[in-house]
């Protein structure tokens, strides 16, 4: 069972943080552009055509043609970018460590940098549409915007006097949503994140790392194979028996199907939250795998440690290392 505060010490494992300098530029470079090996890739997101990518050192990719090649976007940094949103092709939202949250309304041909009530590393982001967007991370801390990203502040998830690590979050709309972390945490609001409510998800001993919403419910997936449902907006869950024990990082889904990803390289899917969920198959990896998006027609994206980006096209059964084109 991990500690308290288990997603730092997930992203301490998926990226060489510590001691980069030489040992970075003596890595070798990846197929992606301005990326070595040894750099982490933390999050992915789809609008049409479009793919980015956010991660280690300073990353931001974008791709224009599904992914076929990708471009550096974004100004020059030492941090870690760790999740990315876009509500279409233009409006878009990174966040990261020490609470940077970067914004472009040009499809990131520019990102503008926003103050915020918190240096706390911000660990997950869902950008609702292009005035609102909800962000969650370490020490409780959870922030929203109203106005297009120009002024944030600051939301009160747990109780007054608890900080509990917040994981991931995810909307039905700009007013009900659901945020996870630490043992077994399920927060609930019904209005735009004034209030929340503790759900009783009964899985008190595990650390839920990722949500996604799925039709009027949630998919919740989290440490050793922990996978909970929920089909009545975030009211109540149940869980899942997926065939894998390894930590389950995030999920995914389109329509219907799901898909999750974690550790060791593991990779879920499922054509519907229930389940059942299979193992896809000969994914080409055993590196910790950190996001993954899927679009309606079935091709999607996974990223993770050591540069990794696999590509399916058939809603995650199977997977493919990404060579470009």
């Amino acid at each position: 069972m991990m500690s308290r505060g288990a997603w730092l010490g997930v992203l301490a494992c998926l990226s060489g943080v510590a001691g980069v300098g030489a040992a970075r530029a003596q890595e070798g470079p990846s197929s992606l552009p301005g990326v070595v090996r040894r750099d982490a890739l933390y999050d992915v997101a789809l609008a049409g055509a479009h793919v980015w990518v956010v991660g280690y050192p300073g990353l931001i990719l974008h791709s224009s043609d599904r992914g076929r090649s990708f471009e550096r976007q974004g100004p020059e940094a030492r941090t870690a970018y760790l999740a990315v949103d876009f509500v279409d092709a233009q409006t878009g939202v990174v966040v990261g460590r020490g609470g940077a949250v970067l914004w472009t309304e040009d499809g990131g041909k520019t990102w503008d940098r926003r103050p915020l009530p918190t240096a706390e590393p911000l660990f997950d982001v869902d950008l609702v549409d292009s005035d609102t967007a909800f962000a969650v991370g370490n020490f409780a801390a959870a922030v929203r915007t109203r106005d297009g990203g120009r002024t944030f502040e600051a939301m009160r998830v747990a109780p007054e006097g608890e900080d509990p690590t917040l994981n991931a979050l995810a909307f039905l709309d700009a007013r009900r949503g659901v945020v996870v972390g630490e043992m077994g945490l399920v927060a609930r609001t019904l209005d735009g994140g004034d209030s929340f409510t503790r759900v009783d998800d009964g899985t008190l001993e595990a650390h839920l790392f990722g949500i996604e919403a799925a039709g009027e419910g949630f998919v919740v997936v989290g440490s050793e194979g922990t996978v909970l449902v929920s089909r009545d907006a975030g009211a109540t869950f149940q869980r899942v028996e997926p065939p894998a024990r390894e930590d389950l990082i995030r999920v995914a889904t389109a329509g219907p199907r799901v898909v999750v990803v974690g550790l060791a390289g593991t990779v879920l899917w499922a054509r519907d939250p229930a389940g059942p969920y299979q193992a896809a198959g000969d994914v080409p990896t055993w590196q910790g795998l950190a996001g993954v998006r899927i679009a309606e027609d079935g091709q999607g994206f996974a990223v993770g440690a050591r540069a990794t980006l696999l590509v399916t096209q058939d809603f995650g059964a199977t997977w493919r290392r990404w060579e470009g084109r």
